[in-house]
């Protein structure tokens, strides 16, 4: 049995819930013992509080666990003290259970990866920097169709808004980007592997030497012409 109690003072009144019922059925004794309770660990003087009871089965007279049966009506007495084994017991009330058709909870499932992403190689351009976006349309799935929220993980730069990740690039190396999808209660993720090159280098361009400025061929020219007026200025040239 499980009781919900609060400390005991000279304003407060400990609240135990004791729960103890008989299937008056047939006339056959039973204990309502499987059930979880809801209340306030404490409550003031005169204070009015709410207690919710879940009843999942109750024992019959040989301690066997059973269900509840639908159109049956089990009766549960409510009782309150201030102590935890109710020797004190301040006030009771009847509860009448009555037991319903089984409800088909639906079970929620995760999120599943239906197209991982693949890896991905781009390079920054010469500004250094470069764009980057990828389609996650039909990357996850979920069987009961929930809406799903989606993060993404491993760089910095890059978001997620709707079904578009995407970002501006600055840095190059090799990075995992972890993109999840979460229903609120399951989450999946998809990882892949972006390889970002480092900007071409740009080599300087090359230029041509200007003949007009008195430097390529026609300067050379003018030298050898100045260099053999100089040899007849000082002589003939001999060889032994």
């Amino acid at each position: 049995m499980k009781n919900a109690d609060s400390s005991m003072s000279d304003s407060h009144l400990q609240a135990t819930i004791g729960f103890k019922a008989r299937q008056i059925v047939d006339s056959v004794s039973a204990k309502l013992n499987s059930f979880d309770i809801e209340a306030p660990t404490s409550v003031a003087q005169d204070e009015a509080f709410d207690v919710t009871l879940k009843v999942n089965g109750y024992f019959d007279a040989s301690q066997t666990l059973l269900p509840l049966e639908e159109g049956e009506v089990y009766y549960g007495l409510f009782e309150l003290g201030t102590t935890t084994n109710l020797v004190r017991n301040v006030g009771g009330t009847l509860i009448k259970v009555e037991g319903l058709a089984p409800v088909e909870v639906p079970v929620n499932t995760a999120p599943t990866v239906a197209n991982p992403l693949i890896d991905v190689e781009t390079q920054l351009t010469e500004a250094g920097s470069v764009a980057f976006s990828a389609d996650l349309t039909g990357v996850f799935a979920d069987a009961e169709n929930d809406a799903l929220t989606y993060s993404v993980s491993g760089l910095d730069t890059l978001s997620i808004d709707g079904m578009t990740l995407a970002g501006t690039l600055t840095q190059a190396g090799t990075f995992e980007v972890v993109v999840t999808a979460s229903d609120a209660e399951y989450s999946v993720s998809s990882t892949f592997t972006l390889t970002v090159a480092a900007a071409p280098v740009v080599l300087p361009p090359v230029v041509a030497p200007d003949n007009s400025s008195g430097g390529g061929a026609m300067g050379i020219g003018w030298l050898l012409i100045m260099l053999a007026a100089a040899v007849r200025q000082r002589g003939a040239v001999r060889f032994k």
